[in-house]
């Protein structure tokens, strides 16, 4: 791996971003957090709520939220890659 790759990926995997912050800044929809996150809707509820039924965003979900939030960040840019990489991969 060249020196710029490691560097980006050791920058990648200490991203993280809370659920909170991540919903305020791109006010999705339960529904599109858990297809972006690979989980159930009533997942993201819990996440959602105050006291006893609230759950704890695992470190895991909150890179997903920083990578997320990097990608809608650069929103023309990153249409194109994941066209491409559709088109690359006949997805």
């Amino acid at each position: 791996m060249n020196p710029n790759n490691e560097q980006l990926l050791e920058l990648l995997c200490r991203m993280s971003l809370d659920f909170q912050t991540f919903q305020n800044r791109w006010d999705l929809e339960s529904q599109q957090i858990a297809k972006l996150c690979g989980l159930s809707t009533s997942t993201v509820s819990h996440w959602r709520v105050e006291g006893m039924s609230q759950r704890e965003v695992s470190d895991h979900y909150q890179r997903i939220f920083a990578l997320a939030d990097l990608l809608l960040e650069n929103t023309s840019d990153t249409l194109t890659m994941a066209q491409r990489w559709h088109q690359f991969r006949g997805v």
